[in-house]
């Protein structure tokens, strides 16, 4: 390995190490917790999710539970941007883990899964950050405005011909019955 090369990772790693300071410090400054004691957990729940130990119990936490809490206290607390940005969090989150069931079993074979999950799912949230509002903006928001009408008229089109009736159905049923009647829809919108 060159010189040139060994200052271009030591830089890189230096840069790692600085960002990550720079996140338990404002993390530590928010909750009021040590940094050293932030450090220690970041540590241990990162070496448990390498060697996937607890991995799904620390997602759940990271990318759920704390979400959860802080989200609660933006909607009890009067500023509402915070609140706008929770819901896109939970927007981005619901699609992540759309995505995340189809592609599970292939990703899991990657040691660093959960430790990449995890990160993503921290970027996502933190404030100063901002991930899931970046990704809205620039992968969300423009499809789901090109495709909103359609998906509308689709399911006010299910609704009005009384093709999802669910008195005595629970909720699997109905999604296997909608999915059915689009799939129709598809195959008959390809044939007209």
């Amino acid at each position: 390995m060159s010189s040139e090369m060994k200052e271009q990772a030591q830089g890189f790693i230096n840069k790692c190490k600085a960002w990550i300071q720079k996140e338990i410090n404002l993390i530590s400054e928010k909750t009021g917790v040590d940094g050293k004691i932030i450090s220690s957990i970041l540590l241990i729940c990162s070496i448990f999710c390498f060697i996937n130990l607890f991995s799904k119990y620390i997602t759940c936490l990271v990318g759920v539970i704390l979400p959860a809490y802080w989200s609660i206290k933006a909607i009890e607390s009067p500023d509402y941007d915070d609140d706008k940005q929770w819901l896109t969090y939970w927007a981005i989150y619901g699609l992540f883990t759309l995505l995340d069931q189809f592609a599970n079993i292939i990703l899991r074979i990657f040691p660093f899964y959960f430790i990449l999950k995890i990160v993503f799912l921290i970027w996502c949230f933190m404030p100063n950050t901002m991930g899931a509002l970046f990704i809205y903006n620039k992968l969300v928001a423009p499809y789901f405005k090109k495709y909103e009408d359609k998906i509308d008229k689709r399911i006010e089109k299910f609704i009005r011909e009384g093709k999802l009736r669910g008195k005595n159905k629970n909720r699997n049923q109905l999604r296997k019955e909608a999915l059915e009647l689009m799939k129709k829809e598809e195959m008959k919108n390809q044939f007209d």
